[in-house]
C-alpha cells in the first residue's frame, strides 16, 4: 500500500504551521504517523513510515524550515504565498 494523493502548497503550509504550533497536531502524528501523513497526503509508502516517530522540537523544525526556504526556490505558482505563510511560523 502507498500513499499516492499529491500535497498542494497551501496544504503544506498548514501542516508546517500544525507541526510547529500545535502540541496535540504533533502528539497525533508521533503515535498516528501514517494515517496523519496520508491526510495531509503526502506520497510515501506506507512501508518506509515507522509506526511511530519522535519529532525534533517545534524551534529546530521552524530554523530548519526558514534556512531551507531562504536557499531553495520551487516551481509553482503559490511559491510566494508557502515561502510568507513558512517564513512568518
Amino acid at each position: 500500500m502507498s500513499i499516492t494523493k499529491q500535497i498542494p502548497p497551501g496544504q503544506l503550509v498548514n501542516f508546517i504551521n500544525e507541526i510547529t504550533t500545535k502540541e496535540k497536531f504533533r502528539n497525533e502524528l508521533e503515535t498516528n504517523t501514517k494515517e496523519v501523513l496520508a491526510a495531509y497526503g503526502f506520497d510515501i509508502p506506507a512501508d518506509l513510515i515507522p509506526e511511530k516517530v519522535a519529532l525534533p522540537s517545534k524551534e529546530y523544525l521552524i530554523e530548519s524550515v526558514s534556512e531551507y526556504l531562504k536557499k531553495e526556490h520551487f516551481a509553482f505558482p503559490a511559491e510566494k504565498s508557502v515561502r510568507t505563510g513558512i517564513l512568518s511560523l
